[in-house]
């Protein structure tokens, strides 16, 4: 006696109704994410950029998430940049995010940066994620 699973056309029609909801309705600002085809555009640089013009603490004005809960939840995102030794090619990065569940969380992840020789306004950055994915 063989039995025959449910079919797979429910599922894969369910799929691509929501792929297709989420192309009609992609609004970036509401969602955080968009849809195209190709590779990721490479941003321009610029030639004469100045790192130590940039140090200090950056606070995000709005904050984007493709998950609403943790916007909602989320706040004060924030980057401070710092030079490492007075070194003009490298700065230590925090990005700190408070979390507000009844009770105050700081997410914190911590790295640093460093500008490529080889391409002048480009960094490269270390991030030290917590948890498993530690470095």
């Amino acid at each position: 006696m063989s039995t025959v699973g449910p079919s797979p056309l429910p599922v894969l029609s369910m799929v691509l109704v929501t792929l297709l909801m989420l192309m009609v309705f992609n609004h970036n600002d509401v969602l955080g994410f968009q849809f195209e085809l190709g590779f990721c555009p490479r941003p321009k640089l610029m030639n004469d950029f100045n790192l130590t013009k940039y140090l200090g603490t950056w606070h995000q004005q709005k904050f984007m998430t493709n998950l609403p809960l943790l916007s909602s939840i989320g706040k004060c995102p924030k980057q401070t940049l710092a030079s490492i030794n007075n070194q003009a090619d490298t700065v230590s990065v925090i990005n700190s995010l408070t979390f507000d569940l009844g009770y105050k969380y700081n997410f914190v992840v911590k790295g640093f940066g460093k500008a490529v020789p080889e391409e002048v306004g480009k960094l490269e950055f270390n991030l030290r994620l917590p948890g498993k994915y530690s470095t």
